[in-house]
Parts: structure tokens; C-alpha cells; sequence
């Protein structure tokens, strides 16, 4: 089984410190990384990474916003997590428009934390069945043609 990964991107690596910390008790298996850079993550999400991100919605120069919509380009699928504090309802609700998997408010909660990140996890998992899926069903397909 592949190694769950969540790349934190922006904002400080004291907030990956504390979901690692918030997973750990549950999932210590979850590799917890971080980005600051926005550019980098971008690049590292369009070489497949698999797994969850959460953006800080804060960070310069390209938001979390900007990243969010950048990464569902190549990357439809991929669980997007925007975090932010304090928490604004029209941010929120721009960004799950634009696709965001689910929006976490700062100072982090342990059990909202952990119980977004599985959903995420699981929706992750699915995505990948589907699409593998998916690629099963063209190649079928164009054996019978």
C-alpha cells in the first residue's frame, strides 16, 4: 500500500507540525510534508503527487486561491484542503466553489482536523479506483473495436 502523503503549503511549517501531530495518535503512517513555496507545490502537483493538500488561503504570491485553481487544472481530483483564520464565510464559500474538498479554520482543531483529512483521504482512494477504472474501460474498449 502506498504511503499517505499531505503536503501543507504556505503559511509557516509549525502548522504541518501540528497536523502531523493531530494524525499521528490516529495515523501515524500519514506523511505530513511542507511547502513553502506555492510554485513548487504547483510543480510537484502536476508530477502526480497523490495524496492530500491543504493550502494556507493566505499565502504570497500566489494564494491559496490561485493555487486551488491552478492544481485542479491538470489535477481535477486531487483533494484540495484551504485553510484559513480567522475563518470568512465568503472565502469559504468562493473556495468550494472553485473546488476546494473542504476548508479548515485556524487555530486547528485536533478532531476536525483529523476527521476532514480522512474524508479527504478516502475521497482521494476513490478518485484513483475510478479513474484506474476508467483506463481498464478504454483499453477494453478499443480491443472490441
Amino acid at each position: 500500500m502506498p504511503v499517505a502523503r499531505v503536503m501543507v503549503v504556505g503559511g509557516h511549517s509549525a502548522v504541518a507540525d501540528v497536523i502531523r501531530i493531530h494524525l499521528h495518535t490516529q495515523r501515524p503512517e500519514i506523511h505530513v510534508e511542507f511547502s513553502l513555496s506555492p510554485a513548487s507545490a504547483l510543480d510537484c502537483i502536476t508530477r502526480g503527487f497523490s495524496g492530500v493538500v491543504v493550502a494556507d488561503v493566505g499565502m504570497a504570491p500566489i494564494s491559496g486561491m490561485a493555487l486551488l485553481r491552478e492544481a485542479r487544472r491538470p489535477r481535477p481530483n486531487l483533494p484540495i484542503v484551504i485553510m484559513m483564520g480567522p475563518f470568512r464565510y465568503g472565502l469559504a464559500i468562493e473556495a468550494l466553489n472553485a473546488g476546494a474538498y473542504a476548508i479548515l479554520s485556524k487555530p486547528l482543531k485536533r478532531e476536525e482536523c483529523i476527521a476532514v483529512l480522512e474524508a479527504a483521504f478516502r475521497a482521494n482512494r476513490l478518485a484513483r479506483t475510478v479513474d484506474a477504472d476508467r483506463i481498464r474501460l478504454h483499453r477494453c474498449m478499443r480491443r472490441v473495436h
